[in-house]
């Protein structure tokens, strides 16, 4: 029985007419540690004409880099974005976190293309492949096409009965893929036919489209949410909320991560946020808290109420550079693969703490706090 990355499964299985054009064969990064294997890979990969990349985005900025210093010690030239290694890469199919958060950065990284490169999002997870872009009209809004086809038999529970712990209320609904509601937030329940039986893959999913061929986004996970004090702010909102302020501020958004803080007299959220090129980061940081309260008051009664109310304290922004955020996946993490990441939001402020005090490198970061 083989075991390891479910990507690296999936590599492996590949069929011979993908396995002919691999830059990076199977086995090939075997026996090595992360880091190695990422700069095997591009260094495997960079002399090569790459027409797809398949990849998880939130490790694009550190395979980007080793791309790039690869094709410096080859040609003794630094490129400037990928688009000058690899100019007729066409199109970057994406997995394991969400691509909204980090289409921005890929694009920078990427760099101007004429046809643009085109962005296939999928949905899976060790239990099978949920769903994934059609490359049509419909992925207009980011949302993918469950995949009804392919030996995963799906219900859904709403997910408010759904506790943070994944315990399921014993009484809620299953619901078939025809009986979502377009708004609806739901946790998947999959059976397949590799013998899994009724099993809550964790995720909640919210519908856009409903009917015969729903599609879907990925909407967090169950019981990630900031709602300690009330304010019932899901991670997409978050997402959202993000990527409204980047936009509004020109920024680049890479990592974030949002907990909530009550060690004040009063509680507020702290949003740790990795971007791209930040000159100036106390005042970045000042301006994006102050937008993306701008964002969620409009956008969520709940913590519009207690914004109004000062029962939660305008949030705080603090952004520190991408290397923190690997710093604590290595500090925390036992092994650290494709599939991992930081946890998007906490009702408490402990991996907040980890990612500020690891933004200084010479600050031991402490383990105890994770």
């Amino acid at each position: 029985m083989r075991t390891g990355e479910v990507s690296g499964l999936v590599a492996a299985a590949a069929p011979p007419w993908v396995r002919a054009v691999q830059a990076v064969p199977p086995g090939a990064l075997d026996a090595l540690a992360w880091d190695d294997r990422i700069d095997r890979a591009a260094a495997l990969a960079e002399p090569h004409d790459i027409r797809v990349l398949v990849l998880v985005p939130s490790w694009a900025p550190v395979l980007f880099d080793a791309v790039r210093e690869a094709h410096r010690r080859r040609t003794g030239r630094t490129p400037s974005t990928l688009r000058e290694v690899w100019p007729r890469l066409g199109a970057v199919v994406t997995g394991g976190v969400a691509l909204a958060s980090y289409r921005a950065a890929l694009d920078a990284m990427i760099g101007a293309a004429n046809p643009p490169v085109r962005f296939v999002e999928t949905y899976g997870a060790s239990e099978g492949f949920f769903a994934y872009q059609t490359g049509d009209a419909g992925d207009a809004d980011g949302s993918m096409a469950l995949d009804l086809d392919s030996g995963v038999a799906f219900e859904f529970v709403p997910a408010d009965r759904f506790g943070a712990d994944s315990s399921g209320d014993a009484d809620a609904p299953r619901l078939g893929a025809h009986e979502l509601a377009v708004g609806g937030r739901y946790v998947p329940v999959v059976s397949t036919a590799s013998g899994l039986w009724a099993y809550a893959v964790g995720d909640v999913v919210r519908v856009t489209r409903a009917g015969r061929r729903p599609r879907i986004v990925v909407a967090g996970r169950v019981g990630e949410v900031l709602d300690r004090y009330g304010e019932a702010v899901h991670a997409d909102e978050a997402a959202a909320a993000l990527a409204d302020a980047a936009q509004t501020l020109g920024l680049t958004l890479l990592h974030w991560h949002v907990g909530a803080d009550g060690r004040g007299a009063r509680p507020r959220h702290r949003w740790v946020v990795a971007l791209a090129g930040a000159a100036h980061p106390d005042e970045t940081s000042s301006a994006l808290a102050a937008a993306v309260d701008r964002y969620l008051t409009t956008a969520n009664r709940h913590y519009a109420i207690r914004r109004a109310s000062a029962a939660l304290l305008a949030p705080e922004a603090v952004v520190v550079p991408e290397a923190a955020f690997r710093r604590y996946l290595t500090g925390h993490r036992a092994r650290v693969g494709a599939q991992s990441k930081v946890p998007r939001l906490a009702d408490d402020p402990s991996i907040a703490d980890v990612l500020v005090a690891a933004a200084d490198p010479a600050a031991r970061v402490p383990g105890w706090l994770c």
